[in-house]
């Protein structure tokens, strides 16, 4: 495939101009709790799952950026999670060195 020269066609768009730019700073307020796996298991009781239809499928997300105790927080969240749920398969999350990570099953 050729190309072609810049100056064959510079000429068939107007110059544009750079939008004016602005140093930002941002620090959003950090919440912490002391118990986070415990504020995990208080959620997760206050979750309707009764409403939930016979052989519905429930997937936990996790996010870790910034979430202290992440790996502790999503195994209660596997572990404690209603009893009337069948856990298909919790071994896809998996823990290594306090880091919480998916594998495939």
């Amino acid at each position: 495939m050729e190309f072609p020269d810049r100056s064959d066609v510079d000429h068939l768009i107007d110059p544009q101009p750079l939008p004016e730019f602005a140093r930002v700073r941002y620090e959003p307020e950090s919440v912490s709790l002391d118990d986070p796996v415990g504020a995990a298991r208080a959620e997760l009781d206050a979750l309707d799952v009764d409403d939930l239809d016979d052989g519905a499928t429930v997937a936990v997300g996790v996010g870790s950026r910034g979430i202290h105790r992440i790996d502790d927080v999503a195994r209660a969240v596997v572990d404690d999670f209603p009893e009337s749920a069948t856990v298909v398969d919790d071994e896809a999350l998996a823990f290594e060195d306090g880091e919480a990570r998916f594998e495939d099953a």
